[in-house]
């Protein structure tokens, strides 16, 4: 698939950008990688192979073939910055990630440091995609933590008043990325081929990683979450999936995501929104996994897997692993249950991985919600309801 290809599916599925960026940079190899390279390639992974020709220079091994692959990668990831915009939260993530993958190389063998120039080009490029706002705030904050106890009462009230100025930015921003996203989403479609629950969850998930996420990481202000939830709610495709599914009271959650398998009926549309909702990446690459998001994910990654075998078998597994890696796991809900949830969780998701981006920390851990942040909206598990 060609960087137009790609363009012309971000137009319908706009988070497709994220995912090709973080995708290109998981495939970043030095030689001491090339050959742990696992055979199963994802909806990305693929794309990503096809428009490099990776999937054919893994065959090769050695110097020329390992220079070739990371030119290549800084080339198509500045193609794809001229072309598409990336969540600033993404950009974040992906250039931590370069930044660990830098020192693992300086650490190498004199073949691996070999491609460093490569791997510092290309974190180079992306951090090139971080908004000027967002710099801007880093560095104001920056200044008032090294600097407090040496600024004088003038130097710091100056200080102060330009982090207001740019948290007013931010809030414009913010503002103008959540009317921008809903006139695409209302007016030109956008995830509007996707299953409505998958379109709330995604809309959440890009709105949690852009600049309503920013807005809310630095200054605490969550209108934006009420904006959506409203803006969810009110939409004619809610009532819509009410009506298909009659949904009046609480509903099993095997039934909501039947309705999402029905509506996914391809292997390809179902593996691209499994990772597209975060399935297929190690911690350190996306937010941590919500059970609402990953019980879906996991179940469209299932059914791919094994095609032949009963939804609820598939949909029971799913269940089953979400409450192995987050401790909790969605159970009957109300429709407007349902949209509280996805956008709360997506919300908490996005900002625990700022946390850990601003802290400078190595990502680690499981990539998991805490569970006081898993159990933002109180939705039971109802004995029996586990079962499928």
């Amino acid at each position: 698939m060609s960087v137009m290809d790609l363009r012309v599916l971000a137009e319908r599925i706009p988070l497709v950008a994220d995912r090709a960026l973080v995708e290109i940079v998981n495939s970043t190899e030095t030689a001491g990688h090339l050959a742990d390279h696992r055979a199963g390639e994802g909806f990305f992974r693929r794309l990503w192979s096809k428009g490099t020709g990776a999937d054919r220079k893994r065959e090769v091994q050695g110097t020329q073939a390992l220079a070739r692959a990371q030119r290549l990668t800084v080339d198509l990831v500045r193609d794809l910055g001229e072309h598409l915009s990336f969540t600033n939260l993404n950009v974040a993530l992906v250039s931590t990630r370069l930044d660990e993958l830098a020192r693992e190389t300086e650490d190498s063998g004199l073949l691996a440091r070999q491609s460093l120039g490569e791997v510092s080009e290309l974190a180079s490029v992306v951090a090139s995609f971080m908004d000027i706002t967002s710099r801007r705030l880093d560095a104001v904050e920056q200044r008032l933590d090294t600097h407090a106890a040496l600024l004088d009462v003038h130097a710091a009230a100056l200080l102060e008043l330009e982090r207001r100025q740019v948290h007013g930015e931010l809030w414009q921003n913010s503002r103008d990325t959540v009317d921008a996203l809903m006139r695409k989403w209302r007016t030109y479609g956008a995830y509007r081929s996707l299953p409505w629950p998958v379109q709330a969850l995604l809309l959440a998930r890009q709105l949690a990683a852009g600049k309503p996420g920013e807005h809310e990481a630095a200054t605490g202000d969550r209108e934006w979450r009420e904006r959506l939830t409203d803006e969810l709610l009110a939409d004619p495709g809610y009532g819509e999936l009410r009506e298909a599914l009659g949904w009046r009271e609480r509903l099993p959650l095997a039934a909501l995501l039947s309705h999402v398998l029905a509506g996914l009926p391809g292997a390809d549309d179902r593996l691209m929104v499994a990772e597209l909702l975060g399935a297929g990446l190690p911690p350190g690459l996306r937010p941590p996994h919500g059970p609402l998001a990953l019980v879906t994910a996991r179940t469209l990654e299932l059914a791919v897997l094994r095609p032949q075998e009963q939804q609820a078998h598939l949909i029971h597994q799913a269940r089953q692993d979400t409450f192995a890696e987050c401790l909790t796991r969605p159970g009957a809900m109300t429709a407007q249950e349902f949209v509280r949830w996805a956008v709360e969780e997506q919300a908490d998701a996005a900002r625990a991985a700022r946390g850990r981006v601003g802290r400078g920390l190595a990502p680690g851990g499981p990539g998991t919600l805490p569970e006081a942040v898993a159990d933002a909206v109180p939705v039971p598990d109802p004995v029996g309801e586990g079962s499928v």
